[in-house]
């Protein structure tokens, strides 16, 4: 009976031949020895997976790289793999490794194990799994620092470019590691241990950086560079003085912003912050509010000074100062006796300076007068001395007081009185006659008294007369005065007002008379018309 089911191994059977014609028989012995040989016994490997290098879906796999797994240790077998099954039975077309794989993400194939010396063989399957490797972006940014000292060391936070590196890929599925040479990268040696505060060596220096999938170990490598800029050029400000309100506590409003375009001058890339601490302005946390207002005088306080082009920042240090105003004094009134009392006058303003400086040298001070509050605050339209008054009788002016060596001022007022003036006469002469002749003669000055003051209250006014015209030669008995030959004598009378102690003046003349010369006439000689005889 073909198919014959062997009992057992090996099993000897017997053949007999016999003529279907004649009936006749041969069996002389002649026998066949049925022996079964043994399958290999390949084990079904594990999948062969493989990481894509270029994100295509195929990918590179060794195929005989799962000969030892499949073998399990078994000997007198060799392995071949197939693309199709129908190859792998038929032991033909067998796949070259490294192989290709054809279908993507993942592919089976044939292994055929095969005994050498009986060509028994056994088929199993073998699955080809293409991983995609991660993503890295092929240029990652510089990471960029500011040489704030310029020593050519900063401390990065490499883990800044983290974003940047996973991109859309969920961190939770990977590792990222740093490095500072490829060659560590790519072993997973000598990761930097702390990569949120690494002091670079160089500028630029090239950090590597390897992102391993967690669940299929894939892993890419990339890099990016670190940069050290030097700050951007500024001017610096160390001090912002200002002149103290109108309160004088020490404390005042500063415009931070008035500041700025001294400190870039010129350079609108350029952006200025200010802040109360060192490390506010290199975080660029918290900005002074402005107008600021100090909190203690003097006041430190710090510029952050950033590049908008760049990024990169400077920052030093500005102080707040407040200075006192000069100390200044209300001077008393300016005063002018009105000759005519129209009630204008002439003032030499420069009368009052040491008044208004309390009594100091002008030195640094600089005093100024102005029409109008607002000239003086800003400094413009002083008046010139002597000034005309354009308000009758009384005025007030504005006092600027500034100090050059401080750049403050103060303000006060000066008021400009116009004085009546005693409105006086010139008297009449005096006459007196000379009877001894010497030229001497004594003189009641005080007779032309009455017509002197026009009518004025002799109970308000003070007279004196002088010997000269500059009034230093005063006449002290003057209803008694002798006269100075030769005649006429000028007399210089000086009316000043008791109340405001404005004064007039003007003369008359004393004029000393000779007796006439008398002539003894002739005889006067008369005929008596009544002589008869």
């Amino acid at each position: 009976v073909s198919p014959y089911i062997n009992t057992s191994n090996p099993q000897t059977i017997f053949i007999r031949a016999e003529d279907v014609t004649t009936f006749c028989v041969e069996s002389r012995g002649t026998t066949l020895d049925l022996l079964v040989n043994p399958l290999p016994s390949p084990i079904t490997p594990t999948p062969l997976e493989v990481c894509d290098d270029n994100d295509d879906g195929f990918a590179e796999f060794d195929l005989t790289s799962k000969d030892t797994e499949i073998l399990g240790g078994e000997t007198g077998v060799v392995i071949s793999y197939y693309q199709i099954l129908l190859d792998a039975e038929s032991g033909t077309n067998p796949l070259a490794s490294p192989y290709t794989n054809i279908d993507t993400p993942s592919q089976i194939v044939y292994v055929r194990a095969e005994y050498t010396t009986t060509g028994c063989y056994r088929l199993v399957p073998m699955e080809l799994i293409v991983y995609p490797t991660p993503d890295i972006p092929i240029d990652l940014d510089d990471l960029v620092a500011c040489d704030s000292d310029q020593d050519g060391i900063e401390v990065f936070d490499l883990t800044q470019r983290a974003g940047d590196i996973y991109g859309s890929q969920d961190p939770l599925d990977y590792s990222l590691s740093y490095y500072i040479s490829q060659v560590d990268a790519d072993l997973a040696t000598n990761a930097i241990a702390n990569p949120a505060a690494f002091s670079n060596t160089s500028s630029p220096q090239t950090i590597w950086v390897r992102l391993v999938n967690d669940l299929t170990t894939c892993f890419s490598i990339g890099s990016f560079d670190l940069v050290l800029q030097d700050p951007p050029g500024f001017i610096e400000v160390p001090l912002f003085a200002l002149c103290d309100d109108a309160i004088l506590d020490g404390f005042t409003e500063f415009d931070l912003n008035t500041q700025n375009a001294t400190i870039i001058a010129g350079n609108t890339d350029l952006s200025v912050t200010y802040y109360g601490t060192q490390a506010d302005a290199d975080l660029a946390d918290n900005p002074l509010l402005i107008p600021y207002t100090n909190t203690v005088n003097p006041e430190i306080i710090y510029v952050r000074v950033e590049d908008n082009l760049e990024g990169c920042y400077g920052v030093f240090a500005m102080e707040l100062q407040v200075i006192s105003p000069p100390d200044i004094f209300e001077p008393s009134a300016l005063e002018y006796c009105d000759p005519d009392n129209d009630g204008f006058g002439e003032f030499t303003l420069t009368d009052a300076d040491l008044a208004v400086t309390g009594g100091v040298p002008t030195g640094n001070l600089v005093v100024s007068y102005h029409y109008l509050l607002e000239d003086a605050q800003n400094d413009v339209n002083p008046l010139a001395s002597p000034y005309f008054n354009d308000v009758p009788f009384s005025q007030t002016l504005y006092v600027r007081l500034f100090d050059q060596s401080t750049g403050c001022y103060s303000i006060t007022t000066l008021e400009l009185l116009v004085l009546d003036s005693p409105q006086i006469i010139m008297p009449s002469d005096l006459f007196m006659c000379d009877d001894n002749e010497d030229g001497i003669v004594f003189f009641d000055l005080t007779q032309v008294e009455d017509e002197l003051l026009n009518g004025l209250d002799p109970d308000l006014y003070s007279i004196t007369y002088y010997e000269n015209i500059n009034l230093t030669i005063a006449i002290t008995n003057a209803d008694n005065y002798p006269t100075i030959p030769p005649s006429p004598q000028t007399i210089y009378a000086l009316v000043a007002d008791l109340a405001n102690g404005c004064q007039s003046q003007t003369t008359f003349l004393l004029w000393v008379n000779l007796p006439p010369v008398l002539i003894a006439p002739v005889p006067l000689e008369l005929c008596d018309a009544t002589d008869i005889t």
